[in-house]
């Protein structure tokens, strides 16, 4: 008990908002995640939870003004073609890792994608409105969102709002939680020009990106980073099934 009384949570929520999750699957998603932050925000003192949310599908938005940071390589907007925030992939193994704080994202033109991520927040109300704001289209591509929940939790760039990790003991203080919630199955693949737009043959599965996947949650585990998920539906799909748990 004593231990629980100074502890201090910070929780990325990396939400798939694919199209697969159209309908009455991203209402639940949505239901759900708001009823987790209710729980951990009531009661809690001030500052000690702290939650953000990273919906993905093929790519995560960082918005328009991140554009101008160190760590974003985004060209200039041409004509029609302009930067809507949304994000690829720097090449492997900086894509699944958070130990190079120089790696660079690259920002692609004329694409939309998920909404804007929402920066860690002890904001119950700022949190819940974000999940509230989410709508479902575009492609699968787990490892996108990993890993900006994964650089959310991490205390260097690109993002450093959260607290340094936890040297001293098992994840305590802070404790750092993810939390991912997908209906499975990865359908793109990663380019070498680090966008998400590479399909796997027809009929094939998306290999890379599940491989990408599975050393994302090893990393975050190996920073005593604790990860839950939550699968919707994913049904006799037993790579699918086997890749969220």
């Amino acid at each position: 008990v004593q231990r629980g009384k100074d502890q201090t949570l910070e929780l990325a929520m990396v939400l798939d908002t694919t199209g697969s999750m159209a309908g009455n699957k991203i209402a639940t998603l949505k239901k759900a995640a708001k009823s987790l932050v209710t729980k951990l925000s009531t009661g809690a003192p001030a500052g000690a939870v702290k939650v953000g949310v990273v919906p993905f599908a093929t790519y995560v938005n960082m918005g328009v003004a991140s554009r101008n940071e160190a760590w974003a390589n985004v060209p200039a907007d041409q004509g029609s073609q302009k930067f809507q925030g949304c994000y690829g992939s720097p090449p492997y193994p900086q894509n699944v890792r958070d130990s190079d704080s120089g790696r660079r994202y690259p920002g692609f033109l004329n694409l939309t994608c998920s909404k804007q991520v929402t920066p860690l927040t002890g904001s119950a109300s700022t949190v819940t409105s974000a999940i509230d704001a989410l709508s479902a289209s575009g492609n699968t591509y787990i490892p996108a969102g990993l890993a900006w929940g994964f650089n959310m939790l991490s205390p260097q760039a690109p993002i450093t709002d959260a607290a340094a990790y936890d040297t001293t003991g098992p994840n305590r203080k802070p404790r750092k939680a993810l939390l991912l919630m997908t209906d499975g199955a990865n359908t793109a693949l990663m380019r070498a020009n680090g966008d998400h737009e590479g399909t796997p043959p027809y009929g094939a599965r998306a290999v890379q990106t599940d491989t990408y996947t599975t050393e994302l949650c090893a990393n975050l585990k190996a920073q005593k980073i604790e990860v839950y998920a939550v699968a919707f539906d994913i049904g006799s799909d037993t790579v699918a099934r086997n890749l969220v748990k």
